[in-house]
């Protein structure tokens, strides 16, 4: 059983790599590629081991913490209530994800 805080963890560091760089807001295999070459120390030669690729993060936890940080609702500064954060930025990943368009225009004016 995967523990709350573990996954917090998760995606506190899932919400820096989205915030930090905006490559991962459209890739979920770079984004999971990158989190477990930084925050589970692996190098790229390990990842063929199967002993290690049992102690990296699954890439369905990493994949459902970028799903929850970019589907949140917040209130910006202005106390104007915002949907998504992080939100891709490549069109085509939105359409496949389904985001609208406007919630996309709302986003890009913060």
């Amino acid at each position: 059983m995967v523990k709350t805080s573990y996954l917090n963890k998760v995606e506190d560091n899932v919400r820096e790599m989205l915030r930090t760089n905006e490559h991962y807001r459209n890739c979920d295999i770079c984004l999971i590629l990158q989190y477990w070459f930084l925050h589970d120390g692996v190098s790229d030669k390990d990842i063929y081991d199967i002993n290690v690729r049992h102690s990296l993060t699954s890439t369905e936890s990493v994949r459902r913490c970028r799903q929850k940080v970019q589907s949140e609702v917040w209130t910006d500064k202005d106390g104007i209530r915002r949907y998504g954060r992080y939100l891709p930025t490549d069109p085509l990943v939105r359409k496949r994800r389904g985001i609208a368009e406007d919630v996309y225009r709302e986003y890009s004016r913060q």
